[in-house]
């Protein structure tokens, strides 16, 4: 009886501690934003393809392919703005994307920052 007793005690813990882990480790991720700079391949490959840019990505996960799209302020060009879709990695607080600018007709490339969040789980501390 006393086996039964402990082996019930020790069950109803791990399973405690299985949904602890479900619910620190659930999905959590978001869409998020990413802030940076892109470079359009234009005609002119100049400092004209040089913008800021600004963009949803589907997940602020990190180690994370996401997809994105967004607009870009070309300060030095006459098309002063652009509009994309691109797809590209998340690493911890960055990403990087390639994508196609529809205003400006050209492939982009473009970096910058991301507020990921870390999804590797452990067991919180008991």
């Amino acid at each position: 009886m006393k086996r039964l007793i402990i082996t019930a005690i020790m069950l109803g813990n791990l399973s405690g501690m299985a949904m602890a882990q479900v619910a620190h480790c659930g999905d959590s991720s978001d869409v998020s934003v990413m802030a940076g700079l892109a470079y359009s391949f234009g005609p002119n490959r100049t400092e004209e393809n040089l913008g800021f840019t600004l963009k949803a990505v589907n997940t602020n996960e990190a180690d994370h392919f996401v997809v994105g799209a967004g607009g870009t302020f070309y300060p030095w060009s006459e098309e002063r703005f652009g509009l994309d879709l691109s797809v590209g990695y998340n690493a911890t607080d960055s990403s990087a994307l390639v994508g196609y600018d529809f205003l400006k007709k050209a492939p982009v490339v473009s970096g910058g920052w991301v507020d990921t969040i870390d999804t590797s789980c452990s067991l919180p501390p008991p």
